[in-house]
């Protein structure tokens, strides 16, 4: 099962190979360089792991419990290979933040995981203008949301969340760059100084969310019928587009 905020016409399958076929894939993370953050009770836990394979060399992962049980307060992130989880124990309340910000300092604010520091030097996002979103692929057994950031700096920043659809079904999150909402004067696409992802399992119906995300990746975003269409117009060129699959 897949989420999306686009719509297509019949037209667009050609119009979407097109921009699909000549995309400018930048890989923000796809999981594989191991790291192990552990939060017991409430407050959050913060380290940090750096791998050439990661956008800026560096990876911070911040676990916070707000809500702790009694009988078991563990909140776990664990990263690699080829995927994020997050277990989460039964009545646990809390969220995780995924940042990279290009620092190989732990760095952020230690309440919402959001970074301090900006120094991805104005990577951009966009592949010269070919890319139009970041997308996520993933799985919740519950409905937590998923937040994407933008950072210019702590001031000036853009976001945009969407939520799990629930029962460990598989999501393709689209996360448009035009659908950003901008905090201060916001964030560029194409100069961004810090990424930041955070899942929030913060009320009781949400205690105790489990989650697991395979990659993040800016990219050309296309809806599931014009990826269909698209991916047939792109064999009969003899176009191959490599994707990682689980």
């Amino acid at each position: 099962m897949y989420s999306w905020k686009r719509s297509w016409s019949v037209g667009g399958v050609i119009l979407a190979a097109a921009s699909f076929a000549q995309a400018a894939p930048v890989l923000i993370d796809d999981f594989n360089v191991a790291q192990t953050t552990d939060r017991q009770n409430v407050g959050s836990t913060t380290n940090s792991v750096s791998d050439a394979g990661i956008l800026g060399t560096h990876r911070d992962v911040t676990v916070t419990v707000t809500v702790a049980s009694a009988s078991d307060p563990d909140a776990l992130v664990t990263v690699g290979p080829e995927n994020l989880q997050s277990s989460t124990a039964s009545g646990v309340q809390g969220r995780f933040a995924v940042v990279w910000d290009g620092s190989a300092t732990v760095s952020g604010d230690p309440v919402t995981g959001l970074p301090s520091v900006f120094a991805l030097g104005g990577v951009d996002l966009t592949g010269g203008g070919m890319n139009d979103g970041i997308y996520i692929r993933g799985f919740a057994d519950l409905q937590p949301t998923l937040t994407v950031y933008l950072f210019e700096d702590a001031t000036n920043y853009s976001t945009q969340s969407q939520s799990f659809v629930g029962l460990n079904n598989e999501q393709l999150f689209g996360f448009l760059f035009a659908d950003f909402i901008a905090v201060g004067a916001g964030a560029n696409a194409a100069s961004v100084e810090a990424v930041a992802i955070v899942v929030s399992f913060e009320t009781a119906q949400l205690a105790g969310a489990d989650v697991t995300l395979d990659f993040v990746e800016a990219n050309f975003v296309p809806a599931p019928a014009a990826l269909h269409g698209g991916l047939a117009l792109l064999a009969l060129l003899g176009v191959v587009t490599r994707r990682r699959r689980r």
